[in-house]
C-alpha cells in the first residue's frame, strides 16, 4: 500500500477509521513438554489483547485430534468473532495439519472446537510430530468483522429514475475496527486463502481494496447461514450474460403464489444485482425453493446445486420458446464404446452432459485428468465382454466426445470415500489448470470438424476447508476483459489473475520454521527458551493448502463475444421493477417491537434469568418510515395504545435491560439503521382504561390535563426500575416485586429498605444487600449511591443480609405459575440453595451446562452450573440416579475415565460442546489399597454379542486393561449355547479389522469388540473374506469362507444372509479390495475367487434399497417448487 494514498480516496470513512496494517493476524506458539506424560488433556492459556483464550488439547484417544477453544471472559455483552488458524508442527505430507475456523462467541456460547483429520494416537515420533517428547502448535488469531467494501455506494441516480437512492449499508459504525499491530512473522510462511495471498507478503492487506478509487461495479450476495455454495454458483450464472438474458426472458406468470415462484424470484434477484451494487438478499429465492431456515443452514455441494437448479429451470422452460435455452449454453455430448479386439464389432451409447467431473487424485493438471477420463480399459481373461454376436470376447471400452458445450463446467473431484475410515476425505494435492485450453484431441474422429474445442477460463469456484466443513467463494471474469473479481458472499474485490488461478491449484505451502519460532517466542509464558527447543524441528517445512479450485468455468473462445453480450436494463420487465420497489419500501422502514407488560421479564426470572423476553405474543409490531421524526413515532404509539401522547414514555431496551429514553422531539428516525424493542411506559393516572400493567406510580404521576411544565421537568428527573427479591428457601428463589419510576437522586439503599418494609409489613429495621444488573449481577457496596449513578441500568435484586429475617416475614408468592422442565433435571431446582447468595445463584443460572448423562440402566438430561465443584456434581448425580454412592465418568466415545478431583470446577472438566457423558457406578474392586480410584487401570469397552444379523446385543463393560482376549472368551463363554466355539473381533467404524489373538491385551485394542460364535464352515478354515457395508446399509459386517466359491456364488450367499429380495439386491454396488487396501476391478462374476492373481480380502457393499424397518433421513438438496 502506498504511503501517499490520496486522502480524498478515503474521505468517506469517519474519524474512527485507521488504515489497516498489512497482517491482521497475531501469532503464537504453543509447546507441550513431556508429551508422553500427559494423561488426558493439556490446557494452555493465551492473552490476546486482554482477551484470554484457553486451548485444551487431548492426547492418546482413538478419536480425531480436537483443539477446544474457551473464551475466559466472565461475561460477553455482545457477540465476538475471531478467526483461529491452528497448525500442528512440523507439517507432514501424509496429513492435513493446518485448520482454520471462525468462531462466534456469545453470552450462551463461550467455547468451540477445531477438529483435525488426524487421529490423536497418530501424533507420535514415528510421524514426526513428537520431537524430544515435545509437540508444537502454531496458533494465529485475528478478530473477525463482517467484510465490507472499502468504498461506499455513492449517491447516484436510481435506475428507475429516482434520485433518492442513497442507502449505504457499508457505513455502519459496527464495521470499523482496529486490527492488531503487524507481526514480524514472514508472511510467505503461511497459507493465505483468496485475496490474502502469499504474493502480497509485504503488503498482505490487498492493494486493490485500498487503492481503487471507485466502488466495485458488482453486487455481492448475503449469506443466510450456510449458503456460500449457492451464492458462488448464482454469481457465476449471473455473470454469464447469456444465462442472465435467458432468466429475464423466462415466463414467470405461472400458477404459483409469489413465494413459491422460482422464475419470478430468480428474476427479481438478478434484476437487483444488475440495477444496484449493494449486497442482495437471497431469502425470497430460497423461500421459493421451498426451503426453511434449516435448509439454509445445511451445507451442500456446489455441483449438486448446479445440476438441481439447471434441471428445475429447464423443466419450467419446456414447451416454450426457450425450450433449448439451457441446452444451447451447457449441453455437451460424449459416447461410450465397446470394440472387439479380435472380432470386428462395436457398440456405441451416446450421452448428454451439462458438466464433467475430473479426477484430481494422481493427476498433475487438467490435461492429465482428461486423459484419465477417456482412458481405455481392456476386458480380457476372466473379464471378457459378452457380445451379442460372438459371445465372450476380448474388447476395449472407452469414451470419446462428440461435442463440447459452449460453456464447460468442470467439477474437480477433491472428495472421496476412504474405505478404511468409511468417511469422506479431501484431496488437497496440486492440480494445475490454465487460462486457455484446447480439447480437440479428445473429440471423436467422426465428430463435426467445424466445432471448436478451444476455451478460455472465466470462473474458478473455490472450496476452503475440509471434508467436514468449509466455505465456497468464486473468482470470475464478468466480461471478456482480463480483469478478475473475487465474489465472497457480500464482498466483491478486484484481484489479479495469479490470485484467481495459480493461487488455487492446491498443493503445498512452504515456510521457514525459524521465522515462525522466532516470532512466536515472545508470546509463550515458559521459563525455557522455546526457540532453542524448536531447532529440533526441520528448518523448512511445508503443509497442504486447505483451499483450492473445486469447479472451473471455461467458455469457448470463438463464442465468448456472443455469450457475453451486454444485457440491457430494458430487458427487465416493469412488473419486476415494481416488485423491487416494494422490497425497497420495506428496507426504507423501521420495525419496532412494542411492549407494555411486565410479563416480558417475570417468566424469565423464574429460571434465574433477569432478561426481557422478545416474545411477539406480549408485544405489538409498528412499522414506520425512516424519514419521520421521534415526535411522529410518539404519536403513532399513543394512537396504537389509545393513550394521550403526553402520558407515555418510550424507552429503548435490549434483553439485558433498558438503555435510554427516546426523545419526544423533531429529530429524525433516519439515524437508526434498523428498528429495535421499545418499552411503552404509560402514566397510570392518565386514563382509566390504561393498558399498562407495570404500576409505574410515583408521586409525580398526574392526569394528562394537569401536567404542567414543572411536572414535566419532574418526570424527566425520574427513572423506571424493576425490582426482585431473592429467597433461597423457595423454588424458584427469584421473585418479582414491582416496577416504578424513582427519582434519580434517591439513595438506593434507603429507598429499597423503605419499600421492603411496606411490601412485607415489617415493623423492625432490616438489613439488606442490593444488587444491580449490569453486564452481570453486582453488589452495591457503597450505601450512598443514588439511582442517577446507574442510569441506563434498571434491574435490581434485593436479599436479606441475614437468612433468619425470613423467619419473621412471609415468603413471597408468585402470580406466575412456575413450570419445571420435566425432560431436564435442573441442579438449582433439586439442591439446597441456602449457602448461595443472590449473585452466586444468578451466576449459576446464567452460566450453565446442559448434559446428557448415561448410566448402564438410565439416561437423563441434567442442567448444571459450570461454577459448581465436582463433589457437588457427584452429590447431585447420586441423588438423581440413586444407583450407588461412587461412580466414574467418561466422555462420549472415550475408553479411559476422566480424572476428577473434588474441588475441580465443572466448567474446567466439562465443555459446552461435549454434551454427552457416561457414568458407571463402581464397587470396591476398582479402588486401590489406599482408597483411591484406580483410574489408570480401568478401561471401558463396547461389547457386541453377535448371534446373527438379527440377534445382536450391545453392552458397555469395565475391564482391567491388562486383561487378555482369552480371559474375555472365558468370561463370556456362557452367553453362547452348548459351549460353542467363539472368537473376538476388533471393530472400528462399524467394520471388521481383524480376529484378535488370545494373548492380545484388551488395553491394546482400538475400537470395540465383537464376540461371536464361529460358524461350522469356518472352524478349521482360514479362507476368510470380510463383508463390509457402507453407512447407507443397515447391516452388520461379517466374515465368510470363500473356498471353492465363485463371485456369483459369493453374492448369492450374501443376498441370502442379508435376507433381501433380488430386486433390491441388484441396486447394490460391490467393491473389492486386497490386503493393501487397493481396489480390484472385477468385470466377470463367473470366476472362482481363488483364481485371482491379486486375491481380494474385503468386499465393500454400497447403495440404498428399500428396508421396511429402517427410514432414511434424506439430507440431499431439493428444490420443492
Amino acid at each position: 500500500m502506498n504511503d501517499d494514498t490520496n486522502d480524498d480516496d478515503i474521505q468517506f470513512y469517519d474519524q474512527k477509521w485507521q488504515k489497516p496494517p498489512p497482517d491482521p493476524y497475531e501469532n503464537f506458539l504453543i509447546q507441550f513438554d513431556e508429551w508422553s506424560e500427559i494423561s488426558n488433556e493439556y490446557n494452555y492459556k493465551i492473552n490476546y489483547h486482554e482477551t484470554y483464550f484457553t486451548f485444551v488439547i487431548s492426547r492418546g484417544d482413538e478419536s480425531r485430534l480436537k483443539v477446544q477453544i474457551l473464551l475466559d471472559d466472565d461475561y460477553i455483552s455482545t457477540p465476538q468473532s475471531f478467526v483461529f488458524r491452528i497448525q500442528l508442527l512440523p507439517p507432514n505430507p501424509n496429513y492435513n495439519t493446518i485448520h482454520e475456523k471462525r468462531i462466534d462467541f456469545t453470552p450462551f456460547k463461550k467455547a468451540d472446537c477445531i477438529c483435525f483429520d488426524i487421529l490423536q494416537k497418530e501424533i507420535n515420533e514415528e510421524n514426526g510430530f513428537v520431537v524430544n517428547n515435545q509437540v508444537q502448535f502454531s496458533v494465529r488469531i485475528k478478530p473477525y468483522f463482517e467484510p465490507i467494501h472499502p468504498f461506499p455506494i455513492r449517491q447516484e441516480s436510481d435506475p428507475f429514475g429516482n434520485n433518492n437512492y442513497n442507502d449505504n449499508p457499508f457505513l455502519n459504525d459496527n464495521h470499523f475496527c482496529n486490527f492488531s499491530s503487524q507481526s514480524s512473522l514472514d508472511m510467505n510462511s503461511f497459507d493465505f486463502p483468496s485475496r490474502f495471498s502469499s504474493q502480497d507478503s509485504q503488503n498482505s492487506f490487498p492493494k486493490d481494496v485500498i487503492e481503487i478509487s471507485k466502488p466495485s461495479p458488482y453486487a455481492g450476495l448475503k449469506n443466510q447461514g450456510a449458503t456460500c455454495y449457492m451464492n458462488s454458483l448464482l454469481q457465476a450464472l449471473f455473470h454469464l450474460p447469456a444465462f442472465r438474458r435467458l432468466v429475464f426472458e423466462m415466463n414467470h406468470n405461472i400458477d404459483k403464489p409469489d413465494d413459491e415462484n422460482i422464475p419470478l424470484n430468480l428474476k427479481i434477484l438478478f434484476a437487483q444485482m444488475q440495477l444496484f451494487k449493494q449486497p442482495a438478499s437471497t431469502a425470497n429465492l430460497t423461500k421459493s425453493f421451498g426451503w426453511t431456515d434449516k435448509n439454509t443452514f445445511m451445507q451442500h455441494d456446489i455441483q449438486e446445486f448446479c445440476r438441481v437448479l439447471l434441471g428445475n429451470l429447464e423443466d419450467k422452460m419446456k414447451e416454450s420458446d426457450l425450450d433449448y435455452g439451457i441446452k444451447y449454453i451447457f449441453k455437451g455430448v460424449y459416447r461410450t464404446f465397446t470394440k472387439g479386439i479380435h472380432k470386428k464389432f462395436v457398440k456405441y451409447v451416446e450421452n448428454v452432459f451439462y458438466d464433467l467431473s475430473l479426477q484430481v487424485k494422481d493427476c498433475s493438471d487438467i490435461y492429465e485428468a482428461f486423459d484419465k477420463y477417456v482412458e481405455k480399459e481392456i476386458l480380457s481373461g476372466k473379464n471378457q465382454y459378452q457380445s451379442e454376436e460372438f459371445g465372450l470376447q476380448d474388447a476395449e471400452m472407452g469414451l470419446e466426445f462428440m461435442e463440447f458445450p459452449r460453456v464447460l463446467y468442470l467439477h474437480l473431484k477433491r472428495f472421496e470415500i476412504d474405505p478404511i475410515l468409511n468417511r469422506s476425505i479431501k484431496i488437497n494435492s496440486s492440480f494445475q489448470f490454465y487460462n486457455q485450453i484446447n480439447l480437440s484431441k479428445y473429440l471423436a474422429k467422426d465428430a463435426d470438424p467445424t466445432l471448436s474445442a478451444e476455451y478460455e477460463l472465466f470462473g474458478v469456484l473455490v472450496h476452503s476447508g475440509s471434508s467436514l466443513s468449509g466455505h465456497y467463494y468464486a473468482f470470475l471474469r464478468p466480461t471478456v476483459e482480463e480483469q478478475w473479481f473475487e465474489f465472497n458472499d457480500s464482498s466483491v474485490y478486484t484481484v489479479d489473475s495469479k490470485t484467481a488461478i495459480e493461487n488455487n491449484f492446491g498443493g503445498e505451502n512452504h515456510y521457514n520454521n525459524n521465522d515462525l519460532n522466532k516470532d512466536s517466542n515472545k508470546d509463550i509464558n515458559t521459563e525455557t527458551n522455546q526457540g532453542e527447543k524448536a531447532k529440533s524441528f526441520n528448518e523448512y517445512s511445508y503443509s497442504e493448502k486447505t483451499y483450492s479450485a473445486y469447479m472451473l468455468i471455461y467458455v469457448k473462445k470463438y463464442e465468448k463475444e456472443k455469450l457475453f453480450k451486454e444485457v440491457e436494463n430494458d430487458l427487465i420487465s416493469e412488473d419486476i421493477k415494481e416488485k423491487i420497489h416494494q422490497i425497497s419500501d420495506v428496507s426504507d422502514s423501521l420495525t419496532f417491537l412494542l411492549y407494555s407488560k411486565e410479563t416480558t421479564i417475570i417468566p424469565n426470572s423464574q429460571y434465574g434469568k433477569l432478561i426481557f423476553n422478545f416474545s411477539t405474543e406480549d408485544g405489538q409490531t409498528l412499522r414506520i418510515k425512516k424519514n419521520l421524526t421521534h415526535k411522529e413515532l410518539y404519536h403513532e404509539v399513543a394512537s396504537l395504545y389509545n393513550e394521550d401522547v403526553n402520558s407515555i414514555e418510550l424507552w429503548q431496551f435490549t434483553s439485558d435491560g433498558l438503555l435510554e429514553k427516546l426523545p419526544n422531539n423533531y429529530s429524525s428516525l433516519s439515524q437508526y439503521i434498523k428498528g429495535f424493542c421499545l418499552f411503552v411506559f404509560i402514566d397510570d393516572n392518565s386514563k382509566t382504561n390504561s393498558q399498562n400493567s407495570f404500576g409505574l406510580s410515583s408521586s409525580s404521576a398526574q392526569s394528562s390535563s394537569d401536567i404542567s411544565l414543572s411536572n414535566l421537568f419532574l418526570i424527566k428527573r425520574e427513572l423506571p426500575i424493576f425490582a426482585f427479591i431473592y429467597c433461597p428457601f423457595t423454588c424458584p428463589p427469584l421473585h418479582y416485586l414491582f416496577s416504578k419510576r424513582v427519582e434519580k437522586n434517591s439513595n438506593i439503599q434507603k429507598y429499597f429498605e423503605n419499600e421492603i418494609k411496606i411490601i412485607f409489613q415489617i415493623r423492625f429495621d432490616v438489613e439488606i444487600n442490593v444488587y444491580i444488573k449490569t453486564q452481570k449481577l453486582e453488589k452495591i457496596e457503597n450505601y450512598s449511591k443514588t439511582f442517577h449513578e446507574f442510569e441506563g441500568n434498571s434491574i435490581f435484586v434485593i436479599e436479606f443480609t441475614k437468612l433468619s429475617t425470613w423467619d419473621k416475614v412471609d415468603f413471597p408468592q408468585n402470580n406466575f405459575q412456575f413450570k419445571q422442565n420435566e425432560k431436564v433435571i435442573n441442579f438449582l431446582d433439586n439442591m439446597s440453595l441456602v449457602e448461595y447468595n443472590a449473585k452466586t445463584y444468578y451466576d449459576f443460572s446464567t452460566d450453565f451446562i446442559l448434559l446428557k448423562v448415561n448410566s448402564f440402566t438410565q439416561t437423563k438430561k441434567v442442567r448444571i452450573p459450570g461454577l459448581i465443584h465436582f463433589h457437588e456434581f457427584r452429590q447431585f448425580l447420586t441423588t438423581v440416579f440413586q444407583e450407588g454412592n461412587d461412580f466414574i465418568i467418561f466422555k462420549k466415545n472415550s475408553k479411559k475415565p476422566m480424572k476428577c478431583e473434588n474441588n475441580d470446577l465443572m466448567c474446567t472438566l466439562v465443555q459446552p460442546f461435549e454434551q454427552e457423558y457416561s457414568i458407571v457406578f463402581i464397587n470396591n474392586q476398582y479402588f486401590t489399597d489406599d482408597g483411591q480410584i484406580a483410574f489408570d487401570k480401568i478401561i471401558r469397552m463396547e461389547i457386541e454379542f453377535f448371534y446373527d444379523q438379527f440377534n445382536i446385543q450391545s453392552n458397555e463393560e469395565l475391564f482391567d486393561e491388562d486383561l487378555t482376549i482369552s480371559n474375555i472368551i472365558k468370561r463370556f463363554q456362557n452367553n453362547f449355547e452348548n459351549n460353542s466355539k467363539i472368537r473376538v473381533l476388533q471393530i472400528e467404524n462399524g467394520k471388521i479389522c481383524k480376529i484378535l489373538e488370545d494373548e492380545c491385551k484388551i488395553g491394546d485394542v482400538d475400537g470395540s469388540l465383537r464376540i461371536e460364535k464361529i460358524p461350522d464352515d469356518q472352524i478349521d478354515e482360514l479362507h476368510f473374506i470380510k463383508i463390509q457395508f457402507s453407512k447407507d446399509i443397515n447391516k452388520k459386517s461379517f466374515l465368510m469362507n470363500y473356498e471353492n466359491m465363485k463371485i456369483s456364488e459369493l453374492k448369492s450367499k450374501i443376498m441370502h444372509l442379508m435376507e433381501i429380495s433380488p430386486e433390491n439386491f441388484v441396486l447394490l454396488k460391490f467393491k473389492y479390495f486386497n490386503d493393501s487396501n487397493k481396489e480390484i476391478h472385477v468385470q466377470n462374476d463367473d470366476v472362482f475367487i481363488d483364481d485371482f492373481d491379486d486375491l481380494f480380502s474385503e468386499v465393500l457393499i454400497e447403495g440404498k434399497y428399500q428396508q421396511s424397518s429402517h427410514k432414511y433421513s434424506d439430507n440431499s438438496l431439493h428444490l420443492y417448487n
